[in-house]
């Protein structure tokens, strides 16, 4: 029997050409995001600087807001509920 090379035991993740990386992360508490439906002013934004909206899915962490669509950076609309 051939023992399974340790360059395989488990997935390797790269942000080489043709990789996707995991997505953006939360800027406050580096969790998480997912996307959420965009408001209307988020489409007045967008007619400017292209960004989306996400919402933080870790727990206790209520940040939800706008980040660049190509850079990831934050953009006013930013809110977090207390």
């Amino acid at each position: 029997m051939n023992a399974p090379s340790p360059s395989t035991s488990g997935p390797t993740w790269s942000d080489g050409p043709g990789q996707s990386s995991p997505g953006p992360a939360c800027p406050r508490c580096n969790g998480p995001l997912l996307r959420v439906r965009r408001r209307v002013i988020d489409l007045v934004i967008s007619l400017f600087v292209p960004v989306r909206r996400y919402r933080c899915d870790a727990l206790g962490c209520t940040w939800e807001g706008n980040l660049r669509a190509d850079r990831d950076a934050p953009v006013s609309g930013d809110r977090s509920e207390p």
